[in-house]
């Protein structure tokens, strides 16, 4: 684990915001990569060898969530049928996922920051379910500031040091 952590070290130092960037863009668009860790160690960085502001991480990682979202929710609104073979969705429950963001969709989305799994496909499900745009910019942007905000203030907290150790 140690050399994993080490070379996960060096790319963070070499790349700096550019990881974040494109780590969260990726994860949030829907690959499984570690959108938490890479904020928390984006934090603990910020904190030990700076090099970035708070603000700096905060705004990346809020815009890279967005971008990945934003990609996700075009594809399952504008792709429908592609989007759904790919999640392998049956069609006898297509009206359950339009009427489950309907009513649920803007705190579905909200709240999906914070559970790792949703994340990756949230944006992808408001668009199969034809969430609407507005409220789906507004929940996303929103549950995207405070996602990113506190698990980069909770990496660059000094009791993050269980990371550099």
């Amino acid at each position: 684990m140690h050399g994993a952590f080490t070379q996960f070290q060096a790319f963070f130092q070499h790349y700096g915001l550019l990881a974040v960037f494109v780590l969260l863009l990726l994860e949030n668009f829907g690959l499984p990569l570690p959108g938490e860790l890479a904020l928390l160690y984006a934090g603990y960085h910020l904190r030990a060898y700076g090099g970035f502001t708070l603000l700096e991480l905060i705004v990346t990682g809020v815009a890279a969530s967005f971008a990945g979202q934003l990609t996700g929710y075009a594809v399952g609104r504008y792709a429908r049928d592609f989007a759904r073979r790919l999640l392998r969705m049956k069609p006898a429950r297509y009206s359950r996922y339009d009427t489950y963001f309907l009513h649920h969709g803007p705190v579905t989305i909200l709240f999906a920051r914070f559970v790792t799994g949703l994340r990756i496909l949230a944006g992808l499900l408001a668009g199969i379910g034809h969430m609407r745009f507005r409220s789906f910019i507004l929940f996303d942007v929103s549950g995207a500031v405070l996602w990113v905000a506190s698990v980069s203030i909770a990496g660059a907290e000094r009791r993050a040091c269980w990371l550099a150790s």
